[in-house]
């Protein structure tokens, strides 16, 4: 049902185009990295802290935005949500880096798991495909529930892409 329901949304139309607004001519402007993971040596947030120092006159600041780096980085938070979707609408987010919360939409649940002796080992199933993004049907409980989650991430995710974007910034999807 919901492959047929999202071949019904394909079908919509906007009506107006989206309003745009200037960026903000004041600091401090943040890149977003959203759902970063764990941070690690040279990850994107290192490497973009690593070009700053040629923009010292500008308030740039970095923000790696997960769980794994922090738990009361949670987008969930409403006043985290309130903070992002608001310095996105004033115009100074730049850059926004996302990529797909990884728990559902990993390509580690489409392998073949083997222990340290190379037996087969039993791994998290696939729950998404190409054919059905949102979701496979006949999934369990947990399932299910780790789907949802991880559709409400995405979900915010392009809203947020969709504010940077309608003033000025630069958004990218992994």
């Amino acid at each position: 049902r919901m492959g047929h329901e999202e071949g019904l949304r394909r079908q919509w139309k906007l009506l107006g185009a989206p309003r745009r607004s200037p960026p903000s001519t004041q600091g401090p402007y943040y890149i977003v990295h959203l759902y970063s993971g764990r941070r690690r040596p040279n990850d994107f947030h290192a490497a973009v802290e690593g070009m700053l120092h040629q923009f010292r006159h500008l308030d740039i600041r970095v923000l790696s935005i997960d769980t794994a780096v922090d738990p009361t980085l949670n987008v969930h938070d409403e006043k985290l949500w309130r903070f992002l979707t608001g310095i996105a609408r004033e115009g100074r987010v730049l850059g926004l880096l996302q990529g797909p919360p990884c728990e559902t939409w990993t390509a580690a649940r489409h392998q073949q798991q083997v222990d340290s002796e190379g037996r087969d080992r039993r791994g998290p199933r696939p729950v998404r495909s190409a054919q059905d993004p949102w979701g496979l049907a006949m999934m369990s409980g947990s399932e299910l529930e780790q789907v949802f989650v991880g559709n409400i991430l995405l979900l915010k995710g392009l809203v947020l892409a969709c504010l940077v974007t309608f003033t000025g910034g630069a958004t990218f999807l992994e």
